[in-house]
């Protein structure tokens, strides 16, 4: 049976790490090998990527929750010409 993995030696994760990140992302991949090797990808970049990620899930999820409503647009008034009177209701100019 072949070696469990070849993390290098100075690598600042776990085989726990790399399974955990398998693991998550298995969601955008069902080839396990892909998702393994992205997983490793990851870590390598950031050592704690899989251990931060719920954390940072959570974290959106309050944002996205507290996220205020957008204001609704208010109608503009229609552009009025300076030297034009306005015509009241019933239709006579105002002068």
């Amino acid at each position: 049976m072949p070696a469990r993995s070849t993390i290098p030696a100075n690598a600042k994760y776990t085989h726990r790490d790399i399974a955990a990140g398998t693991k998550h992302e298995m969601e955008h991949t069902k080839d396990r090998k892909v998702a393994r090797v992205t997983a490793i990808q990851h870590l390598n970049q950031h050592p704690t990527y899989y251990r931060v990620l719920p954390m940072a899930e959570q974290f959106m999820a309050i944002q996205e929750s507290k996220a205020l409503p957008k204001p609704k647009r208010r109608k503009q008034a229609p552009a009025r010409h300076p030297y034009i009177p306005e015509l009241p209701a019933w239709g006579r100019p105002v002068f």
